[in-house]
């Protein structure tokens, strides 16, 4: 003798619901716990050391005539001194002589890329400080 046993089945609705529910439970659960946070111990402040503004950057460098080509970020003029800093490399000269297109100029405006000749060999990417 066979057993029949009688399978209920549920309308789609009545399915969809009970899912809801069971999930709408889960979410009641986790949003009950509470979770407890440290607040981070406060950092004492640096204050921070003001360095001067670039006046230029090397663009590039000839070693065989020791000219720098820089890009001016404020004017440049002849005459005034200026530091060549790249990391812990630098040293201090005074402007002698600079160019642009081949022709001497006395003053370099901003956006200018001009020639300045170099006592010392410098590496692209050094900044052009003002002397302190």
């Amino acid at each position: 003798m066979k057993r029949t046993t009688k399978r209920t089945r549920l309308s789609g609705r009545q399915a969809t619901s009970k899912k809801k529910t069971k999930k709408l439970k889960k979410t009641k659960a986790v949003k009950s716990k509470k979770v407890k946070r440290v607040k981070a111990a406060k950092s004492k402040k640096v204050k921070k050391v003001k360095t001067a503004k670039p006046l230029a950057k090397v663009i590039h460098y000839y070693d065989r005539i020791g000219v720098a080509i820089v890009a001016v970020n404020k004017a440049l003029s002849v005459g005034e001194t200026v530091t060549f800093q790249k990391g812990v490399e630098e040293f201090t000269q005074c402007i002698g002589s600079m160019q642009m297109e081949h022709e001497s100029i006395s003053k370099a405006k901003k956006g200018a890329e001009v020639g300045i000749k170099v006592d010392s060999p410098v590496k692209e990417g050094a900044l052009v400080l003002p002397a302190a």
